[in-house]
């Protein structure tokens, strides 16, 4: 009886902290004392139990991809040392317990702002829709612009033009600019398809290479 005590114990202190975490998040504003990558950040402690934020809708490179450094430093820049105000939307929390959120400095809207110069690729949310239309929309600009990683990261001049897409059963492929079927290929970021700049960026996110 102790034992199962003990437990749930845990496991509602646990709800508890979480809850208050969203909640501290969604109504206060916080300092950033570290940039961690290109889209987790950590805020002052004294703000909540745990620091560690992630933003919604941003997939920015990892260590040993490029432009990695690159994101890193726009984060940098545009956050560090500066109080920031934070939103959530329905899933408030990732797997590893960061908080995953919306920021903005002022009237910028961040994660747009890092889509549309592309600092980061938009990572696909199926339940945080809140911004949704316009963090899509700033993605596609990005991409078509040409800014940021889809320049620096492109393979001896040539744009990203590998197109990674879910087929009708959510299987993932990618097709190559010479591949029969490639001018058909659509890219929709909300069915969770994607751009990419070489076959192994592509690989490494879990698509097979399409038949020619």
């Amino acid at each position: 009886m102790k034992k199962i005590f003990g437990v749930g114990f845990i496991l509602v202190t646990s709800l508890v902290l979480a809850v208050f975490y969203s909640l501290s998040l969604s109504k206060r504003t916080a300092k950033v004392v570290r940039i961690v990558d290109g889209d987790t950040i950590e805020i002052d402690k004294s703000i909540s139990p745990k620091g560690t934020v992630r933003l919604i809708g941003i997939d920015a490179p990892e260590k040993d991809e490029c432009f990695y450094q690159d994101s890193i430093n726009e984060l940098t820049q545009l956050l560090l040392n500066k109080y920031v105000r934070f939103e959530q939307d329905t899933n408030t929390l990732d797997e590893y317990g960061r908080a995953l959120v919306y920021i903005f400095v002022d009237d910028l809207f961040v994660n747009e702002f890092l889509l549309e110069k592309g600092i980061a690729k938009f990572g696909l949310d199926r339940i945080n829709k809140k911004y949704a239309d316009r963090l899509v929309y700033a993605a596609e600009s990005g991409y078509k612009i040409k800014g940021g990683l889809w320049i620096s990261c492109a393979v001896s001049g040539v744009s990203c033009v590998i197109k990674g897409n879910l087929d009708v059963n959510d299987k993932k492929f990618y097709h190559l600019p010479f591949f029969r079927h490639y001018a058909s290929v659509v890219i929709n970021f909300e069915h969770g398809d994607q751009w990419f700049c070489t076959e192994e960026e592509a690989l490494r996110a879990g698509f097979t290479r399409a038949r020619e």
